[in-house]
């Protein structure tokens, strides 16, 4: 991410560039000593995790990652966005591990073991079985966001249960004439349920209000330095982006699929669909 001493706010909104308004002499200190770390390379964020069951709080990764802050609301500006797949294999055992087969535009695949190149649309892994026991690619969108008043980038996974709906509302704030970087949304969570009874929590999105020029214009050369990037951030358990691992790769009802729907990755949910007749138990 683009590093730079230039603060950029409004009466509603502080968007906030790491380094913002420091001591030119500290800055070129911590800089230095920083260089000593640049092999890892990618880009630094912390994540935001969903809850499990039906709670309302969003688990927002602190300067202390065994001790996340709750939030009910999260008011950010999106930097970035992509649909991503990802596919494991085996039991969950509370291990850390990279998925087989992930894919960073949900077109293209990789398999780690071999480097073959997957066609998404044609793989038997991203199809919707018939016995109700939905697909074994898991396929999610990764969003990259600045919170108001934080100086760090965030990654938000939104999953399966999520993902149609808020896809739908980003694209209508596309199409309301702005895009993402010159608009602040915000993310809150409300209780569903699915078709076997199972609480989940639900994520909405809406515009929350507008950014300056200057803030647009700020958020605009953060975005082209993650998508130089967003390849680099490794694909792993946290993808699944619960607060604990029920719904962890190879736990029992990981992701539950309607047998007629489309083999494109992502579900075409109907309007008029109640959220009790979402596909997942």
């Amino acid at each position: 991410m683009a590093k730079t001493n230039e603060v950029a706010t409004n009466d509603a909104f502080k968007l906030i560039p790491m380094y913002a308004g420091m001591d030119e002499e500290l800055k070129a200190e911590i800089e230095d000593e920083l260089d000593d770390f640049e092999d890892a390379g990618g880009i630094d964020c912390r994540r935001i995790k969903m809850p499990t069951g039906n709670s309302k709080s969003f688990e927002v990764e602190s300067d202390n990652p065994d001790d996340p802050d709750t939030q009910k609301e999260l008011r950010g500006v999106i930097l970035f966005t992509h649909k991503m797949n990802a596919r494991w294999e085996g039991d969950y055992g509370g291990e850390n591990r990279m998925p087989v087969c992930s894919s960073w535009d949900a077109k293209q695949g990789v398999a780690f073991g071999t480097g073959e190149a997957i066609n998404c649309d044609t793989c038997e892994y991203n199809e919707f079985k018939g016995n109700g026991q939905g697909k074994e690619c898991k396929n999610t969108r990764r969003i990259y966001l600045m919170l108001d008043g934080k100086p760090h980038l965030y990654l938000l996974t939104v999953p399966p249960t999520s993902i149609n709906s808020v896809s739908k509302q980003l694209k209508r704030l596309i199409t309301g004439g702005s895009p993402l970087t010159r608009i602040v949304v915000a993310f809150r969570l409300e209780s569903a349920k699915s078709k076997g009874g199972k609480d989940y929590a639900k994520i909405t999105v809406e515009k929350a209000g507008d950014l300056t020029k200057e803030q647009g214009n700020l958020a605009r050369q953060m975005r082209e330095e993650i998508k130089k990037q967003y390849t680099t951030v490794a694909v792993d358990n946290d993808d699944y982006n619960v607060s604990d691992s029920s719904n962890a790769p190879g736990a029992a009802g990981q992701q539950y699929q309607p047998e007629n729907a489309p083999n494109d990755g992502f579900m075409n949910i109907p309007d008029a669909i109640g959220d009790d007749e979402l596909p997942f138990n």
